[in-house]
């Protein structure tokens, strides 16, 4: 009976002493460690070290090697050869190093890059990323010059580039469509030959509502894709590609297009369907009217998205490489979509009030595709080869 009992003792000890083993190891697998090259003398260093504390702080899975280079030449001299195996010449602080990633420098931009690399797989592949930093043998501290030589249109300088600007640039560019501005414009037209300014307001700030909440929610969820893609390897490639086609895209739509025409519907289409909404909206059910203008507006935005994808996707690239809480995203996708619809609304207010429809010449749409192909290249090349530039 005692040995039975010292054997069931001994079994379960041994079990204890094989999941301890084991949770060790899983720990150990996931354990981060990060390598600190700093100076005390080196502000943003000093930055770094307070942010590496909190994240510290609210992970057990983190360990972290401070080496402060100028206490210990050793460490300096560590240093000098960790940079030279990733070819950087100069010696600059702070350097953090996690797997074989290492960025040079410490900006609010760089917080969200600490933490995609502490969150992805282990891999073999250098990298290296920069930031504002300190010259080590100047003794100097200096932002840094993000800028990028892209073939014929020589050096692009990000820190030229404003999140506001590009976020108000890539809405027009977006929004300026002749395809999504013949709905309104014949929306409005049917409303006004009712002779019903009350039906105009609410049926057509019924399509304006929706389709501005319609476009939100498609970004929204592109912006959530692409947050949850960019621990997958490669993706930056992807969209970075998907925007120079799309720019290409649209450069060959400023080429070969009249600027007046809209291939998508044809005049024979658009009369069958605005047929079939006159008589929704002279239902004596109003509600009826806006559900029938609600999935014209669905339809219209979803052709959009489809067509000019690139610039979602590389607008949701831009966010998602800022340290931005999520109510800054979300505020910056509002700003994009009020600037989508921007010639909507100052169509729709001008057939309010004056019971006139005017609609805006295609020759803005037409140079703003322009502009948009020629930004959209511009960003995906960087998006392909310096992403970590796009941190505006």
């Amino acid at each position: 009976m005692k040995r039975c009992f010292s054997r069931i003792i001994l079994s379960i000890l041994l079990i204890i002493l094989i999941l301890i083993k084991f949770s060790e190891q899983t720990l150990a697998e996931n354990q981060k460690y990060i390598d600190f090259y700093y100076s005390k003398n080196c502000k943003y260093c000093q930055n770094e070290i307070l942010f590496l504390n909190e994240l510290k702080a609210k992970s057990s899975n983190i360990t972290i090697q401070y080496f402060e280079i100028e206490s210990d030449q050793k460490y300096a001299l560590d240093l000098s050869k960790v940079l030279s195996s990733y070819e950087v010449k100069n010696v600059s602080v702070p350097v953090t190093k996690i797997n074989e990633k290492i960025i040079i420098g410490f900006e609010d931009s760089t917080k969200e890059k600490i933490k995609q690399l502490i969150n992805s797989e282990n891999s073999s592949q250098k990298e290296v990323f920069t930031a504002s930093s300190c010259d080590v043998d100047k003794k100097i501290c200096k932002d840094e010059d993000n800028s990028i030589k892209v073939p014929i249109l020589g050096e692009i300088k990000t820190k030229n580039f404003s999140l506001p600007i590009l976020t108000i640039i890539l809405g027009l560019a977006d929004g300026f469509n002749p395809c999504a501005m013949w709905a309104l414009v014949a929306l409005i037209s049917l409303l006004i030959s009712l002779k019903s300014r009350k039906k105009l307001l609410i049926i057509g700030s019924s399509f304006l509502i929706i389709s501005y909440v319609i476009y939100f929610l498609y970004l929204s969820a592109f912006l959530n894709i692409i947050l949850y893609l960019n621990y997958i390897k490669y993706i930056q490639y992807i969209v970075g590609l998907i925007a120079v086609v799309t720019g290409f895209y649209y450069l060959k739509i400023f080429i070969q297009t009249d600027p007046e025409t809209c291939q998508i519907v044809s005049a024979k289409n658009e009369n069958k369907i605005f047929k079939k909404l006159e008589k929704y909206i002279n239902s004596n059910f109003l509600i009826i009217g806006i559900m029938s203008v609600g999935l014209l507006a669905i339809a219209v935005n979803t052709i959009e998205m489809v067509c000019s994808v690139g610039i979602p996707a590389i607008f949701s690239s831009v966010l998602s490489q800022n340290n931005l809480s999520n109510f800054e995203r979300y505020s910056y996708i509002g700003v994009y979509n009020l600037f989508y619809m921007l010639d909507d609304i100052i169509v729709f207010l001008i057939a309010l009030f004056t019971i006139k429809v005017i609609k805006p010449t295609q020759k803005i749409s037409y140079w703003l595709k322009l502009i948009g192909g020629i930004l959209l290249i511009i960003l995906g090349i960087i998006f392909v080869f310096k992403p970590e530039l796009l941190s505006l």
